[in-house]
C-alpha cells in the first residue's frame, strides 16, 4: 500500500482525498487578458469604448426617466398648435 503524506489526507482517517486544485481554477481570469502586451493604441481604443458604453448607459437610464415627461410635452405642443391655428 502507497503511503499517505502527512496532512489533509491523515485529517480526514487516512483516506485519499485529492486536494490539489486545478491550476485552471487558481488563476483569475483578466477581464482583458493580455492588457499588459497590448499596445498603447489598442488600451486607447478599449478604454474608449468603455466611456462610450457607460454614457449610452447613462443616457438610456436618463432618457427612460424623462421618456414620459417627454411624451406628454409633444402631445400637449401638438393639441396647442392645433388650437392656436382654429
Amino acid at each position: 500500500m502507497a503511503q499517505v503524506a502527512a496532512g489533509p489526507q491523515q485529517a480526514m482517517g487516512g483516506c485519499a482525498i485529492d486536494t490539489q486544485i486545478s491550476p485552471v481554477l487558481l488563476s483569475s481570469m483578466a477581464l482583458i487578458p493580455r492588457w499588459r502586451y497590448m499596445t498603447d493604441e489598442a488600451k486607447t481604443l478599449s478604454k474608449r469604448v468603455a466611456v462610450s458604453a457607460v454614457v449610452v448607459l447613462g443616457a438610456l437610464v436618463l432618457l427612460r426617466a424623462l421618456l414620459p415627461w417627454v411624451i406628454l410635452a409633444v402631445v400637449l405642443w401638438w393639441i396647442w398648435t392645433g388650437i392656436a391655428r382654429r
